[in-house]
């Protein structure tokens, strides 16, 4: 390769007359199609042995239907990009349901579990599969559709725990938090500031109907209902209240503090462990813990 510095380009010959001079300037352009590259460090101009051919008439003529090819897939996948968006988001839309509409499927899929003893091991705790449990999510909240008698156990407990996660507990509305009301998560950790769950102040703080929506508090005493027939049969499902309030509490715990991943679920846990233990004694005096009253 031959180097030449910008002030040693040699004098052009003498052109015939009329004809203008070449500028001593070297287009970066024209360098750069020829395969001449500048050395902006060192001021030079570096030639090849070998500089790189301009492309001809033909070759540009023979790679335009390639270009035109290329462009053509691009705008496809564009298309099939903004067409498959349109439809999930209409599936997002579709598949929206009220907590009432929640409620519903709720009692449909507790009778069931109900009506297969609780006994599976890991009942709450053991996840089903992943396709059927969605398979069956689909049409639960047809009111029309019945559960076929051998879908897993395992299968109408994931069904049941989706939809106890998609209820939005702590959601308040601007009305409410300008009126400073506070989200039932922070309740429950509040009436366990001693490390004693106190269910009657629960009680007490909860009667506010703000607090929770009806079809929050009936989606609640479902939950907590079909908990206390799973911790009774905790000897064949291994599943005691403690296991199971630990399942339940994410749904109802506030956002995590700042810096922390996960929310804080002890006070929540031990308020839920004490509600299911307390609804699970049989004495007839004892009256059992609702949150709709």
């Amino acid at each position: 390769m031959t180097t030449i510095g910008p002030k040693n380009i040699p004098e052009l010959p003498e052109l015939p007359e009329g004809q203008q001079p070449l500028k001593k300037t070297i287009n970066k352009e024209v360098l750069s199609v020829l395969g001449v590259h500048r050395l902006e460090k060192e001021s030079k101009v570096e030639i090849p042995k070998n500089p790189i051919p301009a492309p001809t008439d033909e070759e540009l003529h023979q790679a335009e239907p390639l270009k035109v090819k290329k462009e053509s897939l691009l705008d496809k996948g564009k298309k099939y990009i903004t067409s498959l968006k349109e439809i999930l988001g209409g599936q997002a839309k579709q598949v929206k349901h009220s907590d009432a509409d929640r409620y519903n499927a709720m009692k449909t899929l507790i009778t069931y579990l109900n009506s297969k003893g609780n006994e599976t091991d890991g009942l709450l705790r053991v996840s089903g599969s992943a396709p059927e449990i969605q398979k069956l999510e689909k049409t639960i909240y047809d009111a029309k559709q019945t559960i076929p008698n051998n879908v897993s156990v395992n299968v109408a407990a994931g069904v049941l725990k989706n939809i106890w996660r998609e209820t939005s507990f702590n959601k308040l509305t601007e009305e409410q938090i300008a009126e400073g009301q506070i989200p039932v998560g922070q309740i429950l950790k509040e009436v366990n500031s001693s490390g004693e769950p106190d269910l009657k102040q629960l009680k007490e703080r909860i009667k506010d109907e703000k607090v929770l929506t009806k079809e929050q508090r009936q989606i609640l005493d479902a939950m907590l209902e079909y908990a206390v027939n799973v911790a009774k049969k905790s000897h064949a499902n291994r599943m005691p209240a403690s296991n199971i309030a630990t399942i339940l509490a994410p749904a109802l715990a506030l956002p995590p503090p700042p810096g922390s991943l996960l929310p804080e679920l002890d006070d929540i846990t031990s308020v839920l462990t004490a509600i299911i233990k307390h609804n699970d004694n049989d004495d007839s005096k004892n009256i059992p813990f609702k949150f709709s009253g």
